[in-house]
């Protein structure tokens, strides 16, 4: 059995309800978590058990967010900086916007009968796939879940909001918010955060991004993501194309032609660590056998499962809060490398031009005239490069952007959003 017919396989079983409201797709996130061997559910003693549940947490203040006037944006609970801009630049974008960073409290009287049915949905329904003690921690969560859907609704009233927009509504804290709004009939919306694709050879845990959708709609970057969507099984009448903020193909794109002096490599997140020391392997051996320089971006989740140390090899690295648009600004760097991560579309949008290491690639973004599986293959690709002129290449980035991005962003958010 795979990692992702394990995660579906419990998930199905646990099919119960709380105030009409599905809490399946409310578990998931620990669910696949555990399958995927991401994140263990801990095992609680009794004790540990009674101190959870007299520590369950729910929204602070969550009603001050709720007005008929308002496009209600959250952010994303891991609050990364690229991630806030992110949020920020389709905010600015929409009508009567505003962002929500959830913040929380702990439960002031704590709801027994919710802790004793809530025992026996995960008893009966996940005993035979988690041990007693791990048990014991998903009623914990689930209990906490509960506890946050009551806050929300007794904050719900006749004010309520025009639309609410998850940053991903798939986990966390946006999927219990948005299922809660669309029971109520507020329209949601999902962004997309990342690369949406059917995967090639393996199915990922990113698979929850679309296999656990609660919005009614997702906005996407492009026509790719939606097609993609399409061949997953997402309905049509979900998917609206809008763009994304950061990528305005309106506005005249300068390319520098690559000299291969010295180059910015991006590595992807954990679970690409493997094929990441694959292309850092690729890297020492250029910089034993030619003349280029490189430095190394981590994706954040590598410094989190503390993996960083394993790319210190001599190639700098750059610091973990480094913001990847300045350090292109800067014009230290003439051309980049990257794996497995969408941070290859940052670098095409500001006219450097981005080799692809495709050896274990699950993500195809785009062009295949500059992607590499090994050192040789990428002195070719080199060598071919060098003869392209600036035009040529500016055409290959703008092919690719323009597959993966709609061009008039603003335009649609407005016309979404702009109550008559």
């Amino acid at each position: 059995m795979t990692s992702f017919t394990r995660y579906k396989a419990i998930k199905d079983k646990f099919s119960f309800r709380f105030h009409r409201i599905d809490l399946a797709p409310l578990m998931s996130t620990t669910f696949i978590s555990y399958c995927y061997g991401h994140i263990d559910v801990a095992e609680l003693t009794f004790s540990q058990f009674k101190r959870g549940l007299r520590s369950i947490k729910t929204y602070q203040s969550i009603g001050n967010h709720f007005s008929a006037k308002k496009v209600l944006l959250s952010y994303s609970p891991w609050k990364r900086p690229d991630y806030i801009e992110f949020v920020d630049q389709y905010a600015a974008m929409i009508p009567n916007s505003s962002t929500l960073s959830y913040e929380f409290t702990e439960v002031q009287r704590l709801n027994w009968s919710d802790v004793l049915v809530s025992t026996f949905q995960i008893f009966i329904s996940l005993f035979r796939d988690f041990n007693f003690k791990q048990c014991l921690n998903l009623v914990v969560q689930l209990v906490e879940i509960k506890a946050k859907i009551r806050t929300i609704e007794n904050a719900i009233s006749k004010d309520y909001l025009q639309a609410f927009i998850a940053f991903n509504s798939s986990t966390q804290e946006d999927a219990i918010m948005t299922l809660v709004l669309k029971k109520h009939k507020i329209p949601t919306y999902s962004l997309q955060h990342g690369f949406y694709l059917n995967y090639r050879s393996w199915i990922p845990l990113d698979v929850i991004n679309f296999e656990n959708f609660n919005a009614n709609y997702l906005l996407c970057w492009g026509e790719s993501t939606k097609s993609n969507m399409l061949d997953f099984g997402i309905s049509e009448d979900k998917l609206l194309v809008v763009g994304n903020p950061r990528f305005d193909l309106q506005k005249e794109m300068k390319v520098s032609l690559p000299k291969f002096k010295y180059g910015l490599v991006l590595f992807g997140r954990d679970v690409h660590h493997q094929s990441n020391i694959e292309l850092l392997d690729i890297l020492k051996k250029l910089a034993a056998t030619t003349e280029i320089d490189f430095a190394l971006k981590l994706h954040p989740s590598l410094y989190l499962k503390g993996l960083d140390g394993q790319y210190d090899v001599g190639f700098p690295l750059l610091d973990k809060d480094s913001n990847l648009a300045e350090v292109v600004d800067s014009g230290k760097f003439d051309f980049a490398i990257s794996n497995n991560t969408t941070a290859y579309f940052d670098i095409l949008i500001k006219g450097l031009l981005c080799f692809r290491y495709t050896a274990k690639e699950t993500e195809p973004l785009g062009h295949d005239h500059y992607v590499f599986n090994s050192a040789d293959e990428f002195k070719m690709v080199q060598d071919d490069c060098l003869k392209k002129s600036e035009e040529t290449i500016k055409a290959n980035i703008e092919e690719t952007l323009k597959r993966n991005f709609y061009t008039h962003t603003e335009q649609k958010l407005k016309e979404l959003f702009l109550r008559s």
